[in-house]
């Protein structure tokens, strides 16, 4: 290209590189005080599954009402809390009874299911299978 030529285009190469920079110095974006809230609620069930009382208390616990975490767990999650709380206490079970041999009734009793046909059926929809044959090859 011609010298006249080039000046022009190293002005519009100089313009695209500023753009790019201006693009990459944006603050990234900020993360809503909700996600936050739902982060911190989600992390607390996942610590304490095995000793939560109730949807109220956990909530109490996070600072905020069971409506409000219920709303969080349907914006920001896949499921409910009270779904995510027993997909953990079934989860935990299931290692029980495989690792630690457990049978059925000991495992739901640990896990906070005082009925053992109760806990059965809800083993059996987180797993598809019941947790008498749960590990078994």
């Amino acid at each position: 290209l011609p010298a006249a030529a080039q000046i022009p285009m190293a002005g519009m190469i100089a313009d695209l590189a500023l753009a790019r920079i201006r693009e990459d110095l944006r603050p990234l974006q900020r993360v809503s005080q909700a996600r936050v809230t739902y982060e911190k609620c989600r992390d607390y069930l996942a610590e304490n599954y095995l000793a939560l009382s109730g949807l109220e208390s956990a909530a109490r616990r996070c600072g905020v009402s069971a409506v409000y975490l219920c709303r969080l767990f349907q914006r920001f999650g896949t499921e409910t809390p009270q779904g995510f709380v027993t997909r953990l206490k079934i989860n935990h079970a299931a290692e029980r009874i495989v690792r630690g041999r457990l049978s059925v009734k000991v495992a739901a009793a640990e896990v906070g299911f005082d009925d053992p046909y109760h806990f059965s059926r809800v083993f059996k929809k987180v797993h598809g299978i019941a947790p008498s044959r749960f590990g078994r090859g």
